[in-house]
């Protein structure tokens, strides 16, 4: 099968972006990737439309707080709820870097985004994540009538690192009992850290995510934890019997493709409802990039609609 080029919006942003950025020096530190993420950020920010209401909350928990950003439609009744957590391969990314995109699903779908601020590796590595992501789900769950939100709309969702997040804090729900689940929304989701598959073969050496990129930040989050196969860590060994369904979006172009892929089709064998939409001419990354792709904002747009209706 022949690859759809690089979508052309996407070819002229990357060529304009290295040009006034510059390129990540050989083997970047984890503060310097988290500077990049940020710039690029601060770069796609745009005001929020009249019809979101946006605020910041601290959750308490155990030992730890977590900052959370609240996109809430303003609306005659109170709206469903999706708690979302950023990409960044565990290391990078935050609520300001997927400002953007938080904001784009709200506003699309008509259901509030809770977008958390997780602990991240190094200084916290595997179960500190996937603790945060099932913990921040549940208390955001209680809290969701105090946020103006409805406590029987709920779901769980994020992009890259942030779709395992996402994945992990569901199973969590699910094996709790305590929260019902709608729907997950993973957007090309990190699942594997073999980084092994074809689509690593075809497309981990070229693009804004490299085959080496995905090896330093699996090892950033699993540090010292022996059981690369714990199911937490490898969303494929875990039964997803009983999840809830999922609206899978994966790039064409991208090493995560495959992955992304396979857990749909592992939650399919499991009866569980999955959607997987392959997006053409697509790398990692691209629903942060929709001012820049006529594709990407489509993309993202039908993502929305998808929340919305799951969530109504």
């Amino acid at each position: 099968m022949t690859d759809s080029p690089l979508d052309p919006g996407l070819a002229t942003y990357y060529a304009r972006l290295n040009a006034e950025l510059g390129p990540l020096p050989p083997n970047p530190s984890a503060e310097q990737r988290r500077e990049r993420i940020e710039a690029v950020g601060r770069r796609e920010a745009r005001p929020y439309t009249a019809s979101l209401a946006v605020s910041d909350h601290t959750l308490a928990l155990p030992g730890r707080e977590l900052p959370v950003r609240l996109y809430r439609p303003v609306s005659a009744r109170p709206p469903g709820l999706l708690v979302f957590f950023h990409g960044g391969g565990w290391v990078i990314g935050s609520i300001a870097s997927h400002d953007r995109l938080a904001a784009e699903l709200a506003h699309g779908s008509g259901v509030a985004i809770a977008s958390v601020d997780y602990r991240r590796a190094p200084e916290t590595p595997f179960p500190g994540p996937c603790d945060d992501a099932a913990a921040a789900l549940a208390a955001l769950a209680e809290l969701a009538p105090s946020l103006g939100c409805d406590a029987d709309r709920l779901g769980v969702g994020g992009d890259s690192s942030g779709g395992h997040l996402a994945i992990a804090a569901a199973l969590a729900a699910r094996d709790s009992g305590r929260t019902q689940l709608r729907l997950q929304l993973l957007i090309y989701p990190a699942i594997d850290p073999a980084c092994d598959s074809e689509s690593y073969r075809r497309y981990g050496g070229t693009g804004p995510l490299s085959t080496g990129d995905m090896q330093w930040f699996w090892q950033q989050f699993i540090g010292g934890h022996e059981r690369r196969d714990d199911p937490r860590i490898a969303p494929l060994r875990a039964s997803p019997a009983g999840l809830p369904p999922a609206h899978i979006i994966t790039a064409e172009l991208d090493p995560l493709r495959d992955e992304g892929e396979a857990f749909g089709e592992h939650l399919r064998r499991a009866g569980v409802d999955a959607r997987i939409v392959r997006v053409p001419g697509m790398v990692h990354g691209f629903a942060r990039l929709t001012a820049h792709s006529a594709v990407a904002a489509a993309a993202v747009a039908e993502a929305a609609r998808e929340l919305g209706v799951a969530l109504v």
